[in-house]
């Protein structure tokens, strides 16, 4: 049940970076959540106004990689930060025109918050609906 965002004040024009993103990262916490493709749930915000450390003018990437308590080990979060990064970097790096900087690896927060199942509905019904 991987549910990730991604915010970025990097303006991406073209879609197939996005959808290249969106397939690498689906990959990588599949692997590493030991889940289904079809269970890992990905939303990119780009464009967004947002700085870090107080400059909004060089690239910056916030990531949420939302689970179930208990799914990814310290250890296991650790690869997956470090499996995520190169590809946020390709997606959101240097364009031909110069327009933008490279995304650099300090720029970028990756957090994972956690729920409990009785916390995540699909659909109409609660995974676990026991207190």
């Amino acid at each position: 049940m991987p549910t990730v965002s991604v915010a970025t004040n990097v303006v991406v024009e073209d879609i197939s970076v996005l959808s290249e993103l969106i397939g690498s990262m689906t990959d990588v916490l599949s692997t590493f959540a030991s889940v289904p493709r079809e269970y890992v749930h990905i939303h990119v915000m780009h464009s967004q106004t947002m700085s870090f450390g107080g400059d909004m003018l060089k690239p910056c990437c916030q990531v949420s990689v939302m689970v179930c308590e208990g799914q990814l080990s310290s250890d296991v979060k650790d690869k997956v930060a470090k499996a995520l990064q190169p590809q946020l970097e390709k997606a959101f790096g240097a364009p031909a025109d110069g327009s933008w900087k490279q995304l650099e690896a300090g720029r970028t927060q990756i957090v994972f918050p956690t729920l409990k199942l009785n916390q995540i509905a699909i659909g109409a019904g609660l995974l676990n609906n026991e207190d």
